[in-house]
């Protein structure tokens, strides 16, 4: 990720007031997991949350819904996955201000990957019993990413 930051720091700003509406959307609270409200917490149906196979906890539940990919939606910088990360980043911080803004006591991990194909962002609330969804003390492990945590505290 560092070669990434570096190749970013001097690119011209990224257009992003035509951001889409979903990633100015507010967060969704449903049975302690915190989701973006325009992404699948209108499609869940229960009451409240239950591993499963494919979530064992909410944590990777969260980490799973509030999954974005950016260049689906932004077309222009398909091309350019420097220009994806930097869009992303900018992202980042505005879900900051916001889940500072409504969740203060909480702490978050907002998780930025980028590769050959664009960014990447997840979120999700640290849970001290589950953990970190990825294995935060080896981040420089993750070779075929680049990786960036951000902890959130309000």
């Amino acid at each position: 990720m560092k070669k990434q930051l570096k190749k970013i720091a001097d690119m011209s700003e990224v257009d992003i007031s035509k951001i889409p509406e979903l990633f100015l959307q507010d967060f969704v609270e449903w049975d302690s997991c915190i989701l973006l409200s325009g992404v699948n917490a209108s499609d869940i149906k229960e009451a409240h949350f239950k591993p499963n196979e494919h979530f064992r906890d909410r944590t990777e539940f969260e980490a799973f819904c509030n999954h974005i990919y950016i260049n689906d939606y932004f077309s222009e910088i398909e091309e350019c996955p420097e220009k994806s990360l930097k869009v992303a980043l900018e992202i980042v911080e505005i879900w900051e201000q916001k889940l500072k803004a409504r969740f203060p006591d909480t702490k978050f991990h907002l998780i930025v990957s980028c590769d050959e194909f664009g960014a990447a962002i997840r979120l999700y609330k640290y849970r001290i019993e589950e953990g970190s969804w990825i294995n935060i003390d080896n981040i420089e492990g993750y070779l075929e990413n680049g990786l960036l945590v951000k902890e959130i505290k309000g």
